[in-house]
């Protein structure tokens, strides 16, 4: 892990503004917590765009300095730590989607489940656009480790807006263990001399779902370990649809 922050070259995180005026551009901060200025005189170079970069390259270091950069990240193993505004909020992201990073601002906005970036339309109307949206093209993704703030290729897998509702309001009966098999859903049953490990469940698609393994066959550790295998790969996570 990288620990050094890296900077994005979109001069648009940077706050303050750079204004043209007269005889000179001037780099400006000005709100509640700040009030900079410096100037950037045509006269000190020899043509004004060389006197409007030193007035980037002094927005860049100031904001930096100021701890104020929008989307500064870090290097992890295989992947990007993307800073979204906070200071322990992070989204976590492909290297080869850098250029997505820098493009656009990402920040958490209320109510929306996954960073976006700020648009507008073209009639002028403001919208959000979530990471998956932009990077993955669907705004209806899973995320195996349920990390809402993991977007690597591995932990991303398209889905449908069906399935993702019934993730959602199963997200909580998924959590209710059965006191025997330490998993919702998963019942050992005994049927005269006959014993097994069943599952009693409704996949996303609202279809009952009864499977069972045969302790006489599997063994009790490895048929109940079937059972909740099953359980984890077809009905909650629905792997088969998501592949």
């Amino acid at each position: 892990m990288d620990f050094n922050f890296y900077y994005p070259d979109n001069i648009k995180k940077y706050i303050g503004k750079i204004i043209k005026r007269g005889k000179k551009c001037v780099f400006q901060v000005k709100n509640k917590k700040y009030n900079f200025m410096k100037e950037f005189f045509y006269n000190d170079y020899s043509n004004k765009e060389d006197a409007y970069l030193d007035a980037v390259k002094c927005k860049r270091k100031w904001n930096i300095e100021h701890d104020t950069v929008v989307n500064k990240y870090m290097k992890g193993d295989g992947c990007l730590l993307v800073h979204l505004g906070k200071d322990e909020e992070y989204m976590k992201v492909e290297p080869k989607h850098l250029d997505f990073v820098d493009k656009y601002k990402w920040r958490i906005q209320n109510r929306i489940e996954h960073p976006s970036t700020c648009m507008w339309d073209d009639i002028g109307r403001k919208k959000y656009i979530t990471f998956p949206e932009l990077v993955y093209g669907n705004k209806y993704i899973y995320q195996t480790n349920e990390d809402k703030m993991d977007f690597t290729e591995d932990n991303v897998h398209i889905i449908t807006e069906e399935m993702l509702h019934w993730i959602q309001s199963n997200s909580g009966n998924r959590r209710k263990e059965n006191p025997l098999s330490g998993v919702s859903g998963i019942y050992k049953v005994r049927t005269g001399g006959y014993e097994y490990w069943q599952i009693n469940a409704k996949n996303y698609k609202g279809e009952d779902i009864l499977k069972k393994f045969s302790i006489r066959k599997y063994g009790e550790t490895d048929a109940k370990n079937r059972a909740i295998n099953y359980k984890t790969k077809y009905i909650d996570t629905a792997e088969l649809e998501i592949e």
